[in-house]
């Protein structure tokens, strides 16, 4: 799995080379500035990395993530985009930068319609064409359309020299039979690099090591797998559903079911401290809180606020008028700066006293939501209303209920239902091939089916139902990021950064309901070396010190029959460190620790243990 894509590596050809690295990056919407931030420190990551002296200069258009980089200033503000008026003009702006900062390579980042014309432009120049790489993240979705798949795979690859696709079906979908636009084979100038949710995701969970390489030469951006997953029985052999855009009969099985039992486990790990979450936010600990994720533009706002308030607003009222209502119903609008007050216009207009609403804008973040760093309280919300988007992703890896809806003005909805080659919008969903998350597209979504989803949502909560298959979902998202273990297991924990211990180690672990307590960690060896040395009665210790020391060290036959015992290390607890355990038969220890025990088989070792 790559955490994000590596741009140092692409070549471009200028008449005379400059000894600096020039990258222009535009992103004209809040993914693609989240997504361009990503890159931007990767970018800095492996030029340091490799030890690359050269300069690297970046300019382009972004918001504030990428600014916060510190390594890039947007020449102009990025919603300028969508103002109409001003494209046409910032088109030239743009093109004229680019002439003038004679980048080595230009990555377009989501944004087709304006992207796709400073690509086209760039290819149609002279002066552009041969000299800049033109690359481009985030594929537009011609798989959806039934007329577009064949002619739009053709004119990308004549216009790109790289893409970078988010969904791992896209790869194979646009290198069949093209060719790359600098003559090349077709087999990569698409590359699947994995979805950015998914990412953010594994990042939150602590999946993946900061450090820029190891002794053992892993890259700073490959994932570190916490937790045995290997032993996982249960099957893989998934069900495909006509029209699922993955096919679970191309992965191998067994690691495709590792693979899901990672992720259902990091899926199982709710937020716990919802107490202190909702506190800070003046909402009652047992109030029934919904996450109205309106979406971030101004044309989603627009179209779908006033059907979420009105089918929200049902939703309370026959609540509130069920014989025993027990739960307040608070109405969460998590947005960012750019629509902020065109969803507070919304909700003034539309709501008044039918919803008990908050507007949450994330400063830290304000062209973003961070669904599981800024926002951690939306994991321990109850369900989701959310414009179809990356947001369902990131609902659904947190295990958030969560209704989908869209709306858009009446010739889109016309053309969408009469040209769509696919029946459902939402990553899961399409991965699958059927509904896991409900959808409320165009005529669907109104304000009577948000009211009756949010009722199933409340009804299965009250009495859940066993899921079809546990590992259907969890697998499926588990490609949506590449995997780099190339054994039958996924990569064992290396380091622990919150604990300052890097190397192996073990760490023992005692939990009950949702309370974890750590009871003892230290490097694997610590305690196999002095049991190593009592079993064999051979000071271990004293040979590695002098193997660490560069000292010679006489070769030591051992031999286990040898011996006509077996010694077992067995663990032991601090028993009266936790709460409501009864120590009076146990070895008490002041932290946790092992105990070697010796008997003329495993099982009488085993007892004196005991």
């Amino acid at each position: 799995m790559r955490r994000t894509l590596l741009l140092l590596s692409a070549h471009s050809t200028f008449a005379a080379p400059r000894p600096g690295r020039r990258v222009y990056v535009i992103a004209g919407e809040a993914s693609g500035d989240a997504i361009g931030a990503k890159v931007l420190r990767a970018l800095a990551r492996e030029q340091r990395r490799r030890g690359d002296a050269r300069e690297l200069e970046v300019r382009g258009i972004g918001g504030p993530l990428m600014r916060a980089t510190g390594a890039f200033e947007s020449l102009f503000p990025m919603h300028e985009l969508s103002v109409m008026g001003l494209v046409e003009r910032r088109l030239q702006d743009t093109l004229a930068d680019i002439r003038a900062f004679r980048p080595d390579v230009v990555l377009t980042i989501d944004s087709k319609g304006f992207a796709f014309r400073v690509l086209k432009a760039l290819q149609a120049d002279p002066r552009t064409r041969d000299a800049v790489t033109r690359m481009h993240y985030v594929a537009p979705s011609v798989w959806a359309y039934t007329h577009r798949q064949r002619s739009d795979r053709g004119a990308l690859a004549r216009l790109l020299h790289r893409m970078f696709v988010l969904l791992p079906f896209e790869e194979a979908l646009f290198t069949g039979g093209t060719a790359r636009s600098d003559g090349g084979s077709a087999g990569r100038w698409c590359q699947f690099v994995g979805h950015p949710a998914v990412e953010d995701f594994l990042e939150f969970h602590g999946q993946f090591d900061d450090d820029e390489s190891d002794a053992h030469g892993r890259r700073w951006d490959e994932p570190v797998y916490s937790g045995d997953s290997g032993r996982d029985t249960e099957s893989a052999q998934l069900r495909v559903a006509p029209g699922a855009l993955l096919d679970f009969t191309m992965f191998d099985p067994e690691q495709l079911a590792r693979q899901a039992a990672v992720f259902r486990s990091l899926m199982a790990t709710r937020a716990t401290a919802a107490a202190a979450q909702r506190n800070a936010l003046g909402i009652p600990e047992d109030a029934f809180v919904i996450c109205a994720l309106v979406g971030s533009r101004e044309n989603e706002v627009a179209h779908t606020t006033q059907l979420m308030i009105e089918g929200i607003a049902s939703f309370r009222k026959a609540q509130e008028a069920t014989a025993a209502p027990t739960r307040q119903i608070v109405v969460v609008f998590p947005t960012i700066a750019a629509v902020e007050t065109r969803v507070k216009r919304e909700l003034q207009a539309y709501a008044g006293d039918a919803v008990n609403a908050l507007v949450l804008t994330d400063l830290s973040a304000p062209e973003r939501l961070r669904l599981f760093q800024q926002t951690p309280f939306l994991q321990s919300a109850d369900a989701a209303v959310a414009v179809s988007g990356t947001i369902v992703t990131e609902t659904t890896l947190a295990a958030l209920p969560t209704v989908v809806v869209y709306r858009a003005n009446r010739l889109t909805e016309l053309l969408a239902a009469r040209l769509a080659a696919v029946r459902f919008v939402s990553i899961p969903n399409l991965l699958l091939g059927r509904a896991v998350v409900p959808e409320l597209l165009f005529r669907e979504c109104t304000a009577a089916n948000i009211d009756a989803a949010l009722r199933r949502i409340l009804e299965e909560a009250a009495s859940p139902s066993p899921a079809q298959s546990p590992l259907e979902l969890p697998a499926a998202l588990s490609t949506l990021t590449q995997w780099t273990s190339s054994g039958p297991r996924c990569r064992p924990m290396r380091k622990c950064p919150a604990l300052h211990i890097t190397g192996p180690f073990n760490i023992q672990l005692v939990a009950r309901d949702n309370e974890v307590k750590v009871i003892e960690r230290n490097l694997r060896t610590s305690g196999t070396f002095p049991f190593t040395s009592k079993t064999f009665d051979l000071n271990v210790i004293n040979l590695a010190t002098k193997a660490m020391l560069g000292l010679p060290v006489k070769s030591v036959p051992i031999a286990l029959t040898d011996i006509d015992y077996v010694g077992i290390k067995a663990p032991q607890f601090s028993f009266t460190r936790l709460h409501g355990a009864d120590p009076t038969l146990g070895v008490e220890m002041a932290s946790a620790g092992e105990v070697a025990c010796f008997g003329t088989d495993m099982h009488e070792a085993y007892l004196k243990a005991r």
